[in-house]
């Protein structure tokens, strides 16, 4: 991975970190005495807090899959290039 897909999962967590930490703030802001109440939005906040680091991390894994699959189709493109250089020079030579 590089600098960039690094930053990308600071970013992410970063992310998580505030999302949760202001869905903690909203559950406590409420009335703290329905302690059935705060647990279900306890509950939902880390529900959706984690359903959004699952699709985000999955969303991070597809885009390195396909930043490798470009980066082997232009190693593979240059290889082809300096091929048919190579080859084109050795016909130019032999004539």
């Amino acid at each position: 991975m590089n600098k960039n897909s690094n930053k990308d999962f600071e970013g992410v967590f970063v992310l998580v970190i505030l999302f949760g930490g202001s869905l903690l703030l909203w559950n406590y802001a409420g009335n703290l005495f329905l302690n059935v109440q705060n647990v279900l939005y306890l509950l939902t906040g880390i529900i959706l807090g984690v359903s959004f680091l699952s699709v985000a991390v999955q969303h991070f894994k597809e885009k390195a899959h396909i930043k490798h699959i470009t980066n082997e189709k232009n190693k593979i493109q240059k290889l082809a290039i300096t091929a048919l250089e190579e080859e084109h020079s050795l016909k130019n030579d032999s004539l």
